[in-house]
C-alpha cells in the first residue's frame, strides 16, 4: 500500500515490458493490451509476484499456492507467450509452437484425436525436435491404432531423450499391440487360405460328379446352371442354412450334404445335417421314423408307407425316388438341381387321400 494525496491506495505493479510479456490462461493467445489488463488484475489479487532478472528483464511468476505444473486451466495457470509472431518475444528466441491442450483419452472420438494429431504435426514443422509434440503425436497414433507409427514417433523422441519414462511406456505398449495385430493378420490370412483350398476341393468334387448347382435367386435352367459354377458354389456357401450345416468332404474324398425333408401334408420338415452321398434314403427314413412324430396323430408315417419325391421347378413335374437309391444317384439325375447347396425332398404317405390330391394334375416320373 502507498499514501497518495492523503489516502491509502493499493500499489499496482507496472505491467511487464513487451519484450517479456507472457499470456496467462487456458491456451489462448492474447493481444498485448489484453495480457496487460489480465496481468494487472492478477497482480491486485496477489496471485502473481514480480521478479526481476539479472539482466534487468522482468517476468511474471505464479504466486503462492498455484501449482506451476497445472496446465489444465482449473487448478492453476500456464504461461504462454502472447502477441502476434514477431512481437512479444526475447531477442533471437523462436516462440514455442502451440500444442493441443488435452491429451487424447480412450473416450475421445476419432475425429478429435485426428484433429489433435494434425495440430501436433503442424507444431513439429516449426520445431521438429519438440519432445512434447512427439510424445503427444505418439499418443494420438496409439489411440488411432496406428501402432507402427506410434513406435516410430517414440523412437524419434527417444533419440532426443533416451530416458523419457512416458515415451518408453508408450513405445512398449504400442510395440506389443503392433505384434498382436500382425499375429492376428497372419492368422486371418492363413484361415482365409485354408478356406479357399477347402472350397476349391469341394468345387472339384462337385464338378467330377456332374452335380448341377443353382443359386437360390436364379432360375433353374440346365444351361445356366453349368455356367459360372464357381460363383454359384460360393453363393451357396455364403447363404448357408438355418442350422449352420454345410457341405463337407471327408478324408476318403466323399461328400456329405445337408438335406431337407419336407412333409407338405402337415407343413413339417426334418433336417439332416450330414447326409453321406453313399447312404440310402431308406436308411435315414428308418432312423427318423423309428418313433412316431408328435404331429402324426394318425400314426401313418411309417418307413414302409412313405414315398419320396423331388420337384423339377422349371417344368413343374415330380420325380419319385426309389427308397433304396443313394443320395449321389439322385443328385446326378439330369433334372435335379441343388439349390443353395442344400438338397430338398418331398415325403408323402403312399395311397393316402392327401397324396392323391397333391399329385393330381401333375406329371410324375419314376427315377430308375
Amino acid at each position: 500500500m502507498q499514501r497518495s494525496r492523503g489516502r491509502w491506495e493499493p500499489r499496482i505493479t507496472p505491467a511487464p515490458t513487451p519484450a517479456s510479456r507472457w499470456a496467462l490462461g487456458g491456451g489462448e493467445r492474447w493481444s498485448p493490451r489484453q495480457a496487460e489488463r489480465e496481468a494487472r488484475a492478477l497482480a491486485r489479487s496477489g496471485a502473481l509476484k514480480r521478479a526481476h532478472g539479472a539482466a534487468g528483464s522482468s517476468a511474471w511468476l505464479l504466486g503462492p499456492g498455484t501449482p506451476a505444473g497445472d496446465r489444465s486451466g482449473h487448478g492453476g495457470l500456464s504461461a504462454r507467450r502472447c502477441g502476434r509472431q514477431g512481437h512479444g518475444r526475447f531477442p533471437g528466441q523462436v516462440p514455442e509452437p502451440a500444442l493441443p491442450r488435452c491429451l487424447p483419452q480412450g473416450s475421445v472420438g476419432g475425429g478429435n484425436v485426428r484433429s489433435a494429431l494434425n495440430d501436433v504435426m503442424a507444431a513439429r514443422k516449426l520445431k521438429p525436435h519438440h519432445l512434447k509434440a512427439i510424445m503427444r503425436g505418439a499418443l494420438c497414433h496409439l489411440e488411432l491404432k496406428h501402432y507402427a507409427e506410434a513406435v516410430s514417433w517414440c523412437d524419434e523422441g527417444l533419440h532426443i531423450d533416451a530416458k523419457e519414462k512416458k515415451l518408453l511406456e508408450v513405445r512398449a505398449k504400442a510395440d506389443k499391440l503392433k505384434r498382436t495385430e500382425q499375429r492376428d493378420t497372419r492368422k486371418a490370412k492363413l484361415k482365409e487360405k485354408k478356406e479357399q483350398d477347402e472350397n476349391a476341393a469341394l468345387l472339384r468334387a462337385i464338378e467330377a460328379r456332374s452335380i448341377r448347382l443353382v443359386s437360390e435367386a436364379a432360375a433353374a435352367h440346365e444351361d445356366a446352371a453349368s455356367e459360372g459354377l464357381g460363383e454359384v458354389f460360393l453363393d451357396g456357401l455364403s447363404s448357408g442354412n438355418l442350422c449352420g450345416a454345410r457341405l463337407s468332404l471327408d478324408d476318403q474324398g466323399r461328400l456329405s450334404w445337408p438335406v431337407l425333408f419336407l412333409y407338405p401334408e402337415y407343413a413339417q420338415s426334418d433336417f439332416v445335417s450330414a447326409f453321406h452321398e453313399d447312404s440310402r434314403f431308406i436308411d435315414h427314413l428308418m432312423v427318423m421314423f423309428a418313433e412316431t412324430p408328435s404331429w402324426d396323430s394318425e400314426q401313418k408315417y411309417c418307413p414302409d408307407n412313405l414315398e419320396v419325391y423331388f420337384e423339377d421347378e422349371d417344368r413343374t413335374e415330380l420325380y419319385r425316388i426309389p427308397p433304396k437309391s443313394t443320395l449321389l444317384q439322385v443328385l446326378q439325375h439330369p433334372r435335379y438341381f441343388v439349390k443353395a447347396l442344400t438338397p430338398a425332398f418331398l415325403v408323402c404317405v403312399g395311397d393316402s387321400p392327401f397324396c392323391s390330391n397333391y399329385l393330381q394334375g401333375r406329371k410324375v416320373h419314376w427315377v430308375k
